[in-house]
């Protein structure tokens, strides 16, 4: 994390995304037999690819200002909270 979690004058924005996941840890939990299961019972059996990483993870760290993404949208807007 390009981040320490022990100083918050590290914390310079609201939201980080730690980025896709491919170790053998990561790919083996996204593709459980339950999870297997669940995609064939949702699209169809052969028709989905199984996940070779995971997605990105979002950390939030205390902050004045609310994030916040419309749906639609891919950009992220910020607002001040009102106390």
């Amino acid at each position: 994390m390009p981040v320490d979690p022990q100083n918050p004058a590290s914390w310079t924005k609201p939201v980080i995304r730690l980025g896709m996941y491919a170790q053998p840890p990561f790919v083996e939990a996204a593709n459980t037999v339950s999870l297997h299961k669940a995609f064939d019972q949702l699209v169809g059996q052969g028709r989905w690819i199984p996940p070779q990483s995971i997605g990105t993870f979002p950390v939030r760290f205390p902050s004045d200002e609310d994030l916040e993404t419309p749906v639609g949208m891919s950009t992220p807007v910020f607002r001040e909270l009102t106390r």
